[in-house]
């Protein structure tokens, strides 16, 4: 039962408290995230935020290779397979980034706007860029510093790829 977010990080001190306090407020019961080699007070923060039972840590510093075909292996990718085989206790997980954001249009909340999706066993979210907007360094706080987005989030592809995110 519930929503939890898996998400992998490395040295995001300067963002991951506005990040968890948006996304707790929005509905999400637990956060699980992987630490790609954190050096940072990244770590500090969430625990600073989230109670124990609503925090799991996993280190995942690590690089593996696909040896028939002699290439790395998406870590982010093998991150959240595990996620989805090791913590199906949850009803939705879902699988962003840290400067990602989860925005329910639909009801008050997330919960509210997922349980009127039960019936679906996952749902694909259109990537919305926002872009940098002028800024040469990340602000302080994402929210309220990046207010404009492409008009058309069919437009919005990596290497002319459509990019989603899914829950």
């Amino acid at each position: 039962d519930g929503i939890a977010i898996a998400v992998i990080v490395r040295n995001e001190a300067e963002a991951i408290g506005e990040w968890i306090r948006y996304h707790a407020a929005a509905g999400v019961d637990h956060f699980i995230i992987y630490d790609d080699g954190t050096t940072d007070e990244t770590f500090a923060i969430a625990q600073s935020i989230l109670t124990a039972d609503r925090l799991t840590v996993i280190p995942w510093n690590q690089r593996l290779r696909d040896a028939t075909k002699d290439r790395a292996l998406h870590s982010q990718g093998l991150a959240f397979g595990h996620a989805c085989a090791n913590f199906a206790c949850f009803r939705w997980i879902c699988f962003i980034d840290v400067d990602e954001f989860l925005y329910p249009t639909i009801g008050p909340s997330l919960t509210a706007t997922l349980a009127d999706l039960a019936h679906a066993d996952t749902i694909y979210l259109p990537w919305q860029m926002f872009g940098r907007q002028g800024f040469a360094e990340t602000p302080a706080r994402i929210i309220p510093s990046f207010t404009l987005r492409h008009r058309d989030p069919s437009a919005s592809t990596v290497k002319g790829i459509f990019k989603i995110k899914c829950i």
